[in-house]
């Protein structure tokens, strides 16, 4: 009979205790649950963003529609050509998409001075480049309109090294096909002495001298063949093709073409045979794979994973002093609660309740903190190849430059 009045007095006793308890000891409770919160959420929110830079540019090129091989048909003017409209009629080609090399000197709004060999000034053919094969990312602005010849997209490298954002412009001067022929003679001629420095090679600005235009950025991409450690071209600025149909003609140009293939086909055989179909020699293959561009990318991936196990030790280690310490500031009312009825596991229950609390509070918290730092990840390069960014109102564009709406 004293045995059930006991246990009779614990449970009234337990259930009297909670919300004496919260009264008495919520300050530390909200600060606990804080502190499990805050941790919790920390080292979910930097190992989510270390699996997600890990894996951003694989999620890019996946959702790009890579090329396989790079076609290039040889510098108008300076040299053989190759006509590339073929290359879409070739056995094993699933799509292409084309532009055209314009090579020329520029100078940005800001001051920054370029040469031909530091940036790939060039054109679209047509609609589809950037849209069907190696897709852009566009990461701020929107596409330029294909009917615009003042419109142009810079590479998210082209921004980064001379400082290019969206709404700047770009002074261009290209070099005509007729300046070429004019003055490629007499420099073969005295290159000897070039290369001896015996004879001082004419200034690039009386050589590239026109047409002079002046372009404006109105939008910033990434593809997945301009990451770096090896680009397999120079820091793209593509016009548009209403350009190319006005200014290519009398320009000192290259075609190239992105090839995607079918699938099952082997991308080594199709590119051994692909100067014999094309009766010449110029073929460039694209040198750079997913695993060029990975190895980079998975040091910083490595180094958020080593900062989410130190974050989540440290965490774990002020967890258990908060939780000691909360133990032993109470340990002085369980004799009391003893006396009172209470049994060894009503207070082994009272502490699971306790902790229960605490813990459903913290991982509520936890996920909220890990949700609001998704936009910070990734972190470096990853960024500008990550195809879904944390929290962020994105605009979509359609092919013809136009913004169709956002979400």
């Amino acid at each position: 009979m004293s045995r059930r009045l006991g246990s009779s007095s614990g449970r009234r006793l337990c259930a009297m205790w909670l919300p004496s308890e919260w009264r008495r000891r919520r300050t530390s409770w909200v600060a606990l649950a804080v502190l499990v919160g805050v941790g919790a959420g920390a080292v979910l929110g930097i190992a989510s963003g270390a699996r997600r830079t890990d894996s951003a540019y694989e999620r890019l090129v996946a959702q790009s529609s890579p090329a396989d091989l790079m076609v290039a048909s040889g510098y108008v003017g300076l040299g053989p050509t190759v006509d590339l409209r073929t290359v879409a009629q070739l056995p094993g080609v699933s799509s292409t998409s084309s532009a055209t090399f314009l090579p020329a000197i520029g100078r940005t709004s800001s001051g920054r001075r370029f040469l031909p060999f530091e940036a790939a000034t060039g054109a679209a053919t047509n609609n589809h480049f950037g849209n069907t094969v190696d897709r852009w990312k566009v990461l701020s602005g929107r596409r330029a309109h294909p009917h615009r010849l003042d419109e142009a997209v810079a590479s998210f490298e082209f921004s980064r090294q001379f400082q290019v954002g969206v709404g700047d412009t770009v002074d261009l001067r290209f070099l005509p096909v007729a300046t070429a022929a004019r003055l490629l003679p007499s420099y073969l001629a005295r290159l000897p002495d070039y290369a001896a420095g015996r004879a001082t090679p004419p200034d690039l600005a009386s050589v590239f001298d026109g047409p002079d235009v002046k372009v404006r950025v109105v939008g910033i991409e990434a593809a997945p063949y301009e990451f770096p450690p090896r680009g397999v071209v120079l820091p793209p600025l593509v016009m548009t093709p209403a350009f190319h149909r006005k200014y290519a003609g009398d320009l000192v140009r290259e075609g190239f073409v992105h090839v995607r293939l079918a699938p099952g086909t082997d991308a080594r055989a199709f590119a051994s045979g692909m100067p014999k179909q094309l009766r010449a020699a110029v073929f460039a293959t694209r040198t750079k794979t997913t695993a060029d561009v990975q190895r980079s990318i998975h040091l910083e991936a490595s180094v958020l994973w080593g900062l989410a196990l130190l974050v989540a030790a440290s965490a774990a280690v002020t967890i258990a002093q908060a939780l000691s310490r909360q133990a032993y500031t109470e340990r002085e009312t369980l004799p009391t609660m003893q006396a009172l009825g209470v049994t060894r596991r009503e207070l082994v229950e009272i502490g699971t309740v306790r902790a229960s609390i605490i813990g459903a509070a913290g991982a509520v918290l936890g996920v909220v903190t890990a949700i609001v730092m998704s936009p910070i990840w990734p972190l470096g390069l990853a960024r500008d190849a990550e195809p879904h960014p944390g929290m962020k109102r994105v605009s979509r564009t359609r092919g013809d430059g136009t913004c169709s709406g956002a979400r």
